[in-house]
């Protein structure tokens, strides 16, 4: 699931940047952001329900408390997102900003612990079993064909 999050992440963020640079970009904003805000609204609620499973199948499991990441989950996931379920706030491209925002940080939540946590578990040298890099060949691939399709969809939509 974090790898289409953080496709989600760069491609998005891929778009804006586009947009500031491009006209033709510009005109497909609406159905680019549509299209990407709805697919990440279906992969965050997949996600949640993951993670509830988890924490239910789970309560205790190598030491590690699944409830606090659900709740981290759920705190840092929707309060952006649950807007998208209305048209009108899915192609807006602060709010998609915003969401990004909270997405990285919740991508990075475990590097986040990491580094506010001083507990003895958590030193430099055991990072390697918390901490698994968030990119590799598999993000890169879900990000070439997720910002494809995205981009897809705004073109179909812009030209009917």
């Amino acid at each position: 699931m974090d790898q289409m999050i953080v496709a989600y992440i760069c491609a998005s963020g891929a778009f804006l940047m586009l947009r500031l640079l491009s006209k033709k970009a510009n005109s497909r904003t609406a159905g680019f952001l549509e299209a990407a805000n709805t697919l990440i609204l279906a992969i965050l609620l997949l996600n949640v329900l993951i993670t509830l499973g988890s924490a239910v199948r789970c309560r205790n499991c190598y030491g590690l408390s699944f409830y606090p990441v659900l709740i981290g989950t759920i705190a840092l996931t929707f309060p952006v997102q649950l807007l998208f379920f209305y048209k009108r706030y899915r192609i807006r491209a602060d709010l998609t900003f915003a969401s990004i925002l909270l997405l990285i940080l919740y991508v990075n939540l475990d590097l986040v612990g990491i580094v506010v946590t001083f507990a003895r578990e958590n030193e430099a040298s055991s990072w390697t079993t918390y901490y698994a890099p968030s990119v590799n060949g598999w993000t890169l691939g879900i990000l070439v064909v997720y910002f494809a399709g995205c981009w897809l969809w705004a073109k179909q939509k812009r030209a009917a």
